[in-house]
């Protein structure tokens, strides 16, 4: 449900979800508030963003929604390693 001003919104950047399809949403959105994510959507470059507290610009990096977990923190160098 949209908000007059969401806590925080994260954007530019390659959302890699957990969801039941895995989805890699490229030129990603994800808008937070009250310390829960409320949705992860694809954005277009040129729209405006909603309003928000807080702003975080990816810079075009990968963003990895959910809860902090091990896995979060391992998977990297798991990955490098194999």
């Amino acid at each position: 449900m949209p908000h007059d001003k969401y806590d925080l919104i994260i954007h530019n950047g390659t959302a890699v979800t957990v969801n039941d399809r895995f989805d890699i949403i490229d030129h990603a959105l994800i808008c937070v508030q009250n310390g829960a994510i409320e949705s992860v959507r694809p954005v277009d470059k040129s729209a405006a963003l909603p309003p928000a507290h807080e702003v975080i610009d990816a810079g075009g990096g990968i963003m990895m929604p959910g809860p902090v977990s091990y896995t979060h923190l391992t998977l990297p160098t798991t990955i490098e390693l194999c």
